[in-house]
């Protein structure tokens, strides 16, 4: 038989009904060969694809060919080419897609539009059939059939044979791989409409483990048919596995390449430490993580061999900037290595996940916490040098002392504490695995509530409340009442953010006088709609004006400047509360911007720069409306922006009326004369912040005051025991800790002029360049990912 007709059964005149039976269900010469089911872009589904390669030696006309998505055939297309030949040469490939527009596709040139079969990233499949209905060929993947989960932005495809051998059936999922090559002009990874070049099977490899670690992020050996190394030491061992690394006197010494890898083995490993062996299998790259793949071979040589020494990280290691680092790709150079930390600070609380109660906690290996700085993620934006660049502080990474059989710590904030064990790579995150880990000193202590009110005072607050439901727990509305009386202090206003229907916050204002007859709430949401909106908690002895609060911004639209079509300018529109105090009148605006989510992204990122400073500016002309008006006002809420710029939008310098154009990718004109001052500035250095993302502090949730408001501002305080609180005390009804993943902020207004002002008595007049018409989005430079993160 001619093996580039088949696999594991041959399967001829492809255009036929006969089938040549076999052990395989693969039985003709078209075959599917990638598949895109996860794409990052267009709204996923949107973007799906796959692709056909003919591996026989004639032309194949698929026109009338059925697509069916799995064995229940619940979803199908007959391809229907406007009644002409759908050809696939002989030995090439035709990529079949969802949606043929490149600029929503990530870039793929799709041969043939399909529809009403939808590709499902879990496990699902894809059924090709000829125009009689006779399968031609079948993949069904999921993790349950040893398929790769590329997660998004990935393809899976089809290994590439070695040279004279057959080729691979494509239902077994060790038969494929997940494509690390991107998609040129795209944003994904794959090779649609050519060879798996990136899934190649190489020759086997016998060498260091170096060698098989290589300089890169991936091995140079992932691809080979087999991987050997021998005469390395074991150095931990948990269940899922043990670590391996080359003795001191075999090393490369070169600092660009680990010593160490993981080998992955079902069961309990019969290997202990200190034992010398030799391992022999496939190497994966699991969501980053290089390790030798489940079935390795392992045999014992010698055991009670001296274990390599540690990498010492500590301030000056992994560098705190990759500019400076110690090798190409830190710390991945130091991927499956023995680690040591002397002293270490922890950055985060634990975290929290339905099988893990007490999950890693983010540490730096030195002295303070981490906090967001200005600035795009190094290396930042290419041809844009006033743009600042922000380290991304790589010296955050997390330790996860369960992963190999100790207990898990649950420590404070600022606590310090001293490890050893392993460094190892979890879903794209570097980790310490450690063997050894002792508390130092202790952390911040939770709750920290802001002061109490005092008299003459009116306090206006504001709390992002976590996708709060009606059908949320019990659990949820008690503790979200502690927060707020407790730690909030019971203010008079507040403005909340992630909340479900006015059902919802009014079921959370009867709590809190439930729980506390005295504090009686009114609760406002006016959006309608199922979906996360703003609104208000108003304390009895604050009067609303009539009709208030009001929505800003529906209707309001801005161009897509990937395909110039009209979008929302806003998904949560902005609430504007005019209340009083006695003869004090005040304007609050509650906002919650689009988050920061593919700000960095070469095609949706367009899409959401323009969005996060159409709705800045939106926020600035009611700002200046409220100004002209002579209104007292201050916005609140969650900004998703820094109190600096994040170097490609300046949400909160546009709503503040102090836009820089030079040191932003995007930037629009200045709408707010005089300016608006942000509260969290006054704040000490180490106090700004509200939100924890990767273990790295920063500020979202912001509170602006025009200068009429600003000369009746007392203070600002956060109230502390959300971001920096343990996730397992979310089911804790008791306590008032991570009620929400936002810490929630209240401002100190007095009634009376207090004679000064927190804000600039002076606009400084527009920034350089800040004058112009409108947005400028065909000027926006390339924007150049980080390669630090694989």
């Amino acid at each position: 038989m001619n093996a580039s007709l088949g696999r594991v059964a041959l399967r001829v005149l492809v255009g036929c009904v006969l089938v040549v039976g076999g052990t395989g269900t693969g039985l003709g010469q078209v075959v599917i060969n990638e598949i895109m089911y996860d794409p990052s872009v267009s709204g996923d589904t949107n973007a799906e694809w796959f692709e056909l390669h003919n591996e026989g030696t004639t032309d194949v006309d698929i026109n009338g060919w059925i697509i069916k998505d799995d064995l229940t055939a619940t979803e199908s297309h007959t391809i229907d080419n406007s009644g002409s030949s759908l050809w696939i040469e002989a030995g090439k490939y035709l990529v079949l897609g969802r949606n043929s527009d490149k600029t929503l596709n990530g870039g793929v040139t799709v041969g043939y539009v399909y529809s009403t079969v939808n590709l499902s990233n879990s496990t699902d499949g894809l059924i090709l059939a000829n125009a009689s209905d006779v399968e031609q060929d079948k993949v069904i993947w999921g993790t349950a059939n040893s398929f790769p989960d590329p997660s998004n932005s990935a393809s899976i495809a089809l290994k590439v044979r070695l040279p004279n051998r057959p080729m691979l059936d494509n239902e077994v999922g060790s038969n494929w791989c997940t494509s690390t090559r991107p998609i040129p002009s795209g944003v994904d990874a794959g090779t649609p409409g050519a060879e798996n070049s990136d899934c190649k099977i190489t020759p086997a490899f016998t060498g260091e483990i170096h060698a098989i670690q290589g300089s890169g992020a991936v091995s140079p050996h992932v691809r080979a048919e087999s991987v050997t190394t021998n005469d390395n030491v074991v150095t931990a061992v948990g269940a899922g596995g043990f670590f391996i690394q080359t003795p001191s006197s075999r090393s490369d010494n070169d600092p660009d390449t680990s010593d160490g890898i993981f080998v992955l083995h079902a069961g309990s490993p019969t290997v202990v430490v200190g034992d010398q062996v030799d391992v022999s299998g496939t190497v994966e790259e699991y969501f980053g993580f290089t390790r030798f793949a489940s079935g390795a071979t392992v045999t014992i040589d010698a055991s009670n061999q001296p274990l390599p020494p540690f990498v010492e990280f500590n301030s000056n290691r992994p560098a705190a900037s990759p500019a400076s680092s110690n090798c190409a790709l830190e710390p991945e150079c130091y991927e499956g290595m023995r680690i040591r930390i002397e002293s270490g600070t922890v950055s985060s609380g634990s975290q929290y996940f339905g099988s893990d109660n007490i999950a890693e906690m983010y540490v730096r290996p030195t002295a303070g916490r981490a906090f967001r700085e200005p600035g795009a993620a190094y290396p930042g934006v290419s041809g844009r040098p006033g743009i600042p660049v922000w380290d991304g502080n790589p010296e955050v990474f997390e330790l996860d002392p369960d992963k190999l059989g100790l207990t898990n710590e649950s420590w404070s904030v600022g606590a310090t504490f001293s490890a050893s064990g392993v460094l190892g790579y979890e879903f794209f995150g570097y980790e310490l695995w450690a063997t050894e880990l002792r508390a130092l000193s202790g952390g911040i202590v939770l709750p920290q509530p802001v002061r109490a009110k005092e008299n003459g005072e009116v306090t206006i607050a504001s709390l992002n409340l976590l996708n709060l439901r009606e059908s949320d727990s019990d659990t949820k509305y008690q503790k979200l009442s502690l927060y707020i009386r407790q730690v909030l202090g019971s203010p008079d206003v507040i403005g909340v953010q992630e909340v479900y229907q006015q059902v919802a916050l009014a079921k959370l204002a009867t709590q809190i006088t439930t729980d506390d007859s005295s504090v009686v709430y009114t609760a406002h949401v006016v959006q309608t709609a199922n979906r996360q909106a703003v609104g208000f908690l108003v304390r009895s002895g604050v009067t609303v004006g009539a009709g208030s609060p009001t929505e800003h911004g529906a209707g309001e639209t801005f161009v897509d400047p990937r395909d110039n079509t009209s979008d929302p300018v806003h998904d949560r529109l902005p609430l504007v509360l005019e209340a009083s105090v006695g003869d004090f009148a005040f304007t609050v605006i509650d906002i919650h911007n689009r988050s920061l989510i593919d700000s960095d992204d070469a095609i949706r990122g367009v899409w959401v720069r323009a969005k996060r400073l159409a709705q800045a500016q939106s926020v600035a002309r009611l700002v200046q409306e409220q100004n002209n008006a002579g209104a007292k006002v201050i916005v609140v809420g969650d900004f998703n922006a820094y109190q600096f710029t994040d170097g490609y939008v300046d949400v909160v310098g546009q709503i503040k009326g102090d836009p820089m154009p030079s040191r932003n990718l995007l930037s629009g004109p200045d709408l707010v004369n005089p300016n608006l001052c942000n509260l969290v500035d006054d704040l000490p250095a180490e106090k700004q912040y509200s939100f924890i993302f990767q273990g790295s502090a920063q500020a979202l949730d912001h509170a602006l005051v025009n200068q009429a408001m600003s000369r009746h501002v007392v203070e600002m305080q956060f109230g502390r025991g959300n971001a920096d609180a343990a996730g397992v005390n979310r089911n804790n009804a008791t306590n008032a800790l991570a009620t929400s993943d936002h810490d929630g902020l209240v401002v100190y207004v007095s009634t009376a002029d207090q004679g000064r002002s927190v804000c600039p008595s002076e606009d400084p007049g527009p920034s350089p360049s800040s004058g112009m018409a409108d947005l400028d989005l065909d000027a926006e430079s390339q924007v150049v990912s980080a390669s630090r993160i694989r």
